[in-house]
Parts: C-alpha cells; structure tokens; sequence
C-alpha cells in the first residue's frame, strides 16, 4: 500500500502501490456493495485515493490489518472474507 502522508489526524488516505484510478474506485465499490467496509475516496496530486477516517477508540492493530488485507484482496480480484469493525 502506498500512504499519502503521515496522518496527522484521524483520516488516513492510502491506494494500493502501481493501481490506476479506475482500480481505486473499483476497490471501493466492490467493498461497499459486498458490505466488507465503508471507505471514502478523495482526490488529491490528480490521484484517487482511498479515506479511512478511524473514530472509534477502540480500533486495534488487527482491525487496521483486516482492512488492509480486505483492500489487497479486493486489489487482487480474490474473494474478500470477513469485515471491518463496525
């Protein structure tokens, strides 16, 4: 995965290394339709970017991990098992 920046708050923007923007946006989709995770997207350099905004406290390093893995499945075309906490 690629980060944007170092977060400074508790919005994240990241995007799959090498993957266009019509790839970003599918990712995305196909998340939200399956009801795997809710992300948003945002457009900064000319780039699409994936937006994790993290509000609850109570969110792990393995959640974080879930979501990534849920992503690089979705980068990858393979089936995308489990969610991210609600």
């Amino acid at each position: 995965m690629e980060l944007y920046d170092r977060p400074t708050i508790s919005t994240v923007l990241f995007r799959p290394t090498h993957a266009d923007d019509t790839t970003v946006a599918t990712i995305r989709r196909t998340l939200l339709t399956q009801g795997h995770a809710v992300l948003g997207r945002a457009h900064t350099d000319d780039r699409l970017w994936l937006k994790a905004t993290l509000l609850n406290p109570h969110t792990t390093r393995q959640d974080l991990q879930n979501l990534l893995t849920l992503v690089s499945h979705a980068h990858t075309g393979a089936t995308t098992e489990g969610s991210t906490p609600r």
